[in-house]
């Protein structure tokens, strides 16, 4: 076992678990519907995919960037990031180094590789639980940016370990680091402006501000993690863990919006807050958007098909 993840274990297992109830549940809005139309609809010619251009253009400024055996090889649309729940609006690009083949103990050989997933700049979702222990794979943030979401994903042997740092400059995002591990850092700046009002409110939030362990912005991003611990321990043994517990569930969700809402009331500039709950053993992640948050730019990818 890893030293990070012995750090991850002690830092739960000093946390505990209480119920509460109270948090303000997440404001729906019923959908828009269109005008009906006056006139019967004239049959159009298809139109060209919204997302050529600007998928050229950022093959392009890809290829310039990967090291010399490395290549694009492959694009996918209609694609959601790995282990995440959300909308298939994705593009997803398969970086590759040819010129190295692994040999995996499963039998079946592969290349070194980069999975990156081009989502429209308003995409929301939620991870599934994965083990800390594991090597369960889900995709991570690599940045955002005004035009659109990135995702990432590396599994196995890896020739280009600079692959993510590079990728986050070559198409201009955020520069914070997520991998599968925690940060654990608080911004001092953050922490005088947001632990103010999480203390206002320890009453209805199971002890929230005690277990908000990191807390940094990037810009128009905020990413944020928190534990909860549910295991418990009767005469030495372990009971199991209650995170995929509905009531659990529930209960994290949102805790998950309060504290979006927080960091979207005292930064009014912030867009996306990306948060990370880590629940016993299992890491789960959700990014969301500020209410009503719209982009300005034109779209740079989407689901149509070429």
């Amino acid at each position: 076992m890893s030293i990070n993840r012995i750090c991850i274990l002690l830092l739960l297992s000093m946390i505990a678990w209480t119920f509460v109830s109270g948090l303000p549940a997440q404001d729906t809005a019923p959908l828009q519907t269109q005008p009906p139309q006056t006139q019967p609809p004239q049959v159009q010619p298809p139109a060209p995919p919204r997302v050529s251009l600007g998928l050229e253009e950022i093959v392009a400024s890809l290829e310039k960037v990967l090291p010399q055996t490395w290549n694009v090889a492959g694009i996918k649309r209609q694609q959601i990031p790995r282990k995440w729940t959300g909308s298939s609006d994705a593009v997803l690009l398969r970086l590759e180094d040819g010129s190295v083949t692994v040999h995996h103990p499963n039998g079946f050989d592969y290349h070194p590789f980069y999975k990156v997933w081009l989502c429209p700049s308003g995409w929301q979702g939620n991870m599934e639980d994965a083990s800390i222990q594991g090597d369960e794979g889900p995709s991570v943030l690599l940045g955002i940016n005004h035009r659109m979401k990135v995702f990432y994903l590396a599994l196995g042997a890896n020739t280009w370990p600079q692959g993510p740092e590079v990728l986050r400059k070559a198409l201009d995002l955020t520069t914070l680091s997520i991998t599968y591990s925690l940060r654990q850092a608080v911004d001092s700046s953050i922490k005088m402006k947001i632990f103010p009002r999480l203390a206002a409110t320890e009453g209805s939030s199971s002890g929230l501000l005690s277990r908000v362990v990191g807390m940094e912005r990037d810009g128009s991003l905020v990413y944020i993690e928190y534990a909860t611990a549910t295991e418990r321990r009767i005469d030495g043994f372990s009971l199991p863990s209650m995170c995929k517990e509905p009531r659990v569930v529930n209960l994290m969700d949102r805790e998950n919006s309060f504290l979006a809402d927080q960091v979207f009331f005292a930064y009014p500039d912030v867009r996306t807050v990306y948060v990370r709950r880590v629940c016993d053993e299992f890491l789960s992640d959700r990014i969301i958007d500020r209410p009503g948050a719209t982009s300005t730019s034109a779209a740079v990818v989407s689901s149509s098909t070429p």
